[in-house]
């Protein structure tokens, strides 16, 4: 295999791993506008799912530094 194919396929990977984060980042997302549009909101699931998007946050940050 060829360096420059080998650049390719790391690069795939990675865009693959960015891929990856962002759509957990849009389903976290997802989940907590249904908790904040919910009838009854409970505050320990609103705090769960706030902290989710959090963290994909910065898994998605890490992701895009590296």
């Amino acid at each position: 295999m060829s360096e420059q194919q080998t650049e390719i396929d790391a690069i795939k990977a990675k865009m693959d791993i960015v891929r990856l984060a962002y759509q957990r980042l849009v389903d976290e997302s997802d989940a907590l506008r249904t908790c904040l549009n919910a009838k009854k909101r409970r505050p320990a699931s609103l705090v769960n799912a706030r902290e989710d998007v959090a963290r994909s946050c910065r898994a998605l940050i890490s992701v895009l530094k590296n």
